[in-house]
């Protein structure tokens, strides 16, 4: 974002300055016949002109015309960049914010229950980054609250609905042989809110699991009975080809 700074005219500037300091000395403010070159001492070598040599007066003004000129240049680079400092300064806690915001938004929606807390907390320090004095309960309330305006939805009602049961995931821990989330949703949100996981999904965690160790024992009891009727086939297979041979 580009930035203007506010410009001023140093010639104004310096000619007003001049023509009091003329009216004081008593010179002609105009000199030059009304010119904006200072004052001129009237009378001094017969009036207006006459023998004065004006080439210092000249060089002299000029030269304080370009110092002013370049002050006036730094100036207004100095203020471009105070004002770019300014800007980063005052929005860069708000990007860090929206960047982490998405990234927790993201852990949530993909139900990465294991990833959330984590996610959660760089979240929650990007917050206090813009409020370093805040307390941190303070800190977390609000951050709470930003998370609802920017997405519609609170963290809580999010870590709900994108996440398992109780009993699917528990049933996923135990069946996926501990590959699954061992996190379910309602313990995130107990962490989050500081209250106890209902009974109802605890139970439900604990069915899930044993649901789970029900399939997957089923699971080995089929592969353990298709490899004895793998086997039994086989060998009828075999002794059917024997007496073939040697009974003909």
């Amino acid at each position: 974002m580009s930035v203007q700074a506010a410009m001023f005219n140093p010639m104004l500037n310096n000619y007003l300055g001049y023509t009091g300091l003329c009216d004081t000395l008593g010179y002609d403010s105009l000199g030059m016949n009304g010119g904006i070159f200072g004052c001129m001492p009237i009378g001094f070598g017969g009036g207006y002109g006459g023998n004065y040599d004006y080439s210092q007066y000249y060089n002299n003004y000029y030269n304080q015309m370009t110092d002013y000129l370049n002050f006036n240049s730094r100036y207004n680079l100095q203020a471009v960049q105070n004002q770019r400092y300014n800007d980063i300064t005052i929005n860069g806690p708000d990007a860090g914010i929206t960047k982490q915001l998405k990234v927790l938004q993201e852990k949530i929606l993909t139900n990465e229950q294991e990833q959330i807390q984590s996610a959660l907390s760089a979240y929650v320090q990007a917050v206090r980054a813009k409020y370093p004095d805040a307390s941190d309960d303070d800190v977390r309330n609000y951050a709470s609250m930003l998370y609802g305006q920017l997405t519609g939805h609170s963290i809580t009602d999010d870590i709900r609905s994108y996440g398992s049961s109780s009993f699917w995931q528990g049933f996923k821990q135990v069946a996926s042989l501990g590959i699954a989330n061992k996190v379910t949703a309602e313990e995130n949100i107990s962490q989050i809110t500081g209250q106890p996981v209902s009974r109802s999904e605890n139970f439900g965690k604990i069915a899930g699991r044993a649901a789970g160790g029900a399939a997957l024992g089923a699971l080995g009891l089929f592969a353990g009975w298709v490899g004895v009727c793998t086997m039994a086939v086989g060998a009828l297979i075999g002794g059917l080809s024997c007496i073939k041979k040697h009974g003909s």
